[in-house]
């Protein structure tokens, strides 16, 4: 467990909640329990992130644990399938979401680790009049979303304990799948 990867998360979803029922007083927002269409898009984490939700995937019972990993090379070879690299972590989006791949974390339209999401999770929230356009994202390349200015920088800097780094990001379950020996970071 990395307590400063868990204290920040604590504090971002404290400083977001407030953020978005404040937004939903002037804007739709149709994110809610029990939709997953932010699953099939892209999520970039860091190291510290990916590292407590392998520590997570490795720790299920077998059987679950070989879903996430079949899951992941499905994932891997979905990317290279639709002519991506899956290192590339500013892949084209509308090519991306055509290939409709799914987070390998998503089961039955749930987040396996859900209190362990990346930032990147965390802070995806649509601003629209549905779901629609979040569900349709291979027509609708371009979603608004909810600004969160500062926040990201200040839970990442409480995450990384303040101390600078050279971390990159990389797509979750490129990142998921080095952790957990699918495929090694080229």
């Amino acid at each position: 467990m990395n307590p400063p990867v868990r204290a920040a998360y604590r504090e971002f979803d404290v400083a977001v909640a407030r953020l978005v029922r404040h937004a939903r007083t002037e804007v739709s927002i149709p994110c809610a329990d029990g939709c997953s269409a932010c699953c099939f898009d892209v999520a970039w984490a860091v190291k510290p992130e990916v590292d407590e939700i392998a520590e997570r995937v490795r720790s299920m019972p077998t059987a679950k644990r070989a879903r996430v990993l079949e899951r992941t090379r499905q994932w891997l070879a979905g990317m290279r399938a639709a002519g991506l690299d899956p290192d590339d972590t500013w892949p084209d989006l509308r090519t991306y979401h055509r290939a409709h791949l799914a987070c390998p974390l998503l089961e039955d339209n749930r987040c396996l680790t859900y209190d362990l999401r990346p930032m990147s999770c965390r802070a995806h929230y649509v601003v629209a009049p549905d779901a629609n356009g979040c569900a349709n994202r291979a027509e609708v390349p371009t979603i608004e979303t909810l600004e969160m200015p500062g926040l990201l920088t200040e839970a990442f800097a409480r995450m990384l304990d303040w101390k600078p780094t050279k971390l990159r990001d990389h797509l979750l379950p490129r990142l998921l799948g080095a952790a957990l020996g699918v495929e090694p970071l080229s």
